[in-house]
């Protein structure tokens, strides 16, 4: 053989030798790489609210470690918003410091949560769940190296500047993008929806989390400082982690709310302003926006609730141009109440999904009262027409769980 054939057929063998690699490179590539789960992203709060005066709080201390070492157990990120009053009696004791440390090297984050701001005499004669300037510099040293970026506040003064990422609502925790909205002039916060864990168990918020896609998120808040009566005790509690676990073992989509806001949300740019939307004369915005509008009295219409079932349809309608139709089996009367954007008390556990170009509001709403959307047996008279219309709790909404102690309690 010729030295040009054997020249020939070498490099004709590395080619091969390059192909094998090459096909053995990208085989382990595609079968060990780790690939974001088909499941959809989720983050975990707890209310941490503990009154230092109370002889209690020892207990609810270690009710808090209690959960933070369960949820540990299913690699499950919390995102522990803390009363100025916890914060005050964490950092009364070089333990409990201690331990704050740990649950922030652990992944874990420190957050606020409170049920009031005002200045230093109203909230000294208040709560512990009181905001007031001076628990700012409380808040600062709590987070240590890090930083109070996420929460649920009823504030509009008084915050934390660095104060950004907030977890808002009650019944429905589902969020296609965050919204970003004002507190006040100099302090804007991007909002996701939170579930509250005080009336429904796990099998409303698992049937919820399925009727989301990919690309959405669920979250949803528990309290630290005590067990039963909050998600109906331990064993609900672990059905929901595994539920999570069991979805995405590796944990890679389940973050805390500021993670989710930085590491997913914020790069897509999945976030709309209430400003810009509420002022938009785009015309898939207005589309959109027809299935969130919402009356505050009859003939006198808002622009969107950023914490609701109508934001969250507003939301997947501008990403997918699709919105869940209401359920079925509800009243004339409920579905007149929804359609026209009373969300607020309207929990839906199941999705038909429909474009936007069928969305008609029930006829049945032309004109009358705006009337309560609550779907169980409760009366009229017996349910409010919306969520603590004082920024309070009087004894009949906490009997019904509609509005435990987050919007603090009468006097």
């Amino acid at each position: 053989m010729s030295q040009r054939g054997q020249t020939d057929y070498k490099f004709l063998f590395f080619i091969l030798i390059g192909i094998i690699l090459i096909g053995g490179i990208s085989f382990a590539v595609w079968k060990f790489w780790p690939s974001e789960p088909n499941v959809s992203y989720s983050f975990l709060a707890v209310h941490f609210e503990i009154d230092p005066n109370n002889k209690e709080a020892g207990d609810k201390w270690e009710n808090m470690i209690n959960m933070v070492d369960l949820a540990n157990e299913y690699n499950t990120p919390l995102t522990i918003m803390f009363w100025p009053g916890s914060a005050e009696y964490t950092l009364a004791s070089p333990e409990r410091i201690a331990q704050v440390r740990e649950w922030q090297a652990q992944g874990h984050e420190i957050g606020l949560h409170n049920q009031g701001c005002f200045g230093d005499k109203e909230c000294d004669a208040g709560s512990a769940g009181c905001h007031k300037e001076s628990d700012n510099i409380l808040y600062e040293q709590l987070a240590g190296e890090y930083t109070i970026k996420s929460g649920t506040t009823v504030c509009t003064s008084n915050l934390i500047s660095t104060y950004k990422y907030e977890g808002g609502g009650r019944p429905d925790g589902r969020s296609a993008v965050a919204i970003k909205h004002s507190l006040t002039s100099e302090q804007e916060v991007y909002g996701l929806n939170i579930k509250a864990g005080y009336a429904n168990g796990t099998q409303i918020k698992i049937a919820q989390y399925n009727t989301l896609n990919n690309k959405e998120i669920y979250g949803f808040v528990n309290h630290g400082e005590g067990d039963a009566g909050n998600l109906g005790g331990t064993v609900e509690l672990k059905e929901w982690l595994n539920f999570l676990y069991e979805k995405d073992p590796s944990g890679k989509k389940r973050m805390t709310l500021s993670d989710i806001m930085e590491k997913y949300v914020l790069p897509n740019n999945l976030l709309v302003s209430m400003d810009e939307i509420c002022s938009s004369n785009d015309a898939r915005t207005q589309q959109c926006l027809s299935l969130a509008k919402f009356e505050t009295k009859p003939g006198s219409v808002n622009c969107i609730s950023p914490y609701d079932t109508g934001a969250f349809n507003f939301g997947r309608c501008l990403q997918t141009g699709t919105y869940c139709a209401l359920e079925n089996g509800l009243s004339e009367e409920q579905l007149c109440s929804i359609s026209r954007g009373d969300y607020y008390l309207y929990v839906p556990t199941s999705c038909l999904l429909k474009n936007i170009t069928e969305y008609q509001p029930v006829k049945s709403c032309e004109g009358g009262e705006k009337t309560s959307t609550d779907t169980t047996n409760k009366s009229k008279e017996d349910t409010p027409n919306s969520y603590c219309p004082n920024g309070k709790c009087d004894e009949k909404e906490l009997a019904q769980g509609i509005c435990p102690q987050d919007c603090g309690t009468e006097k």
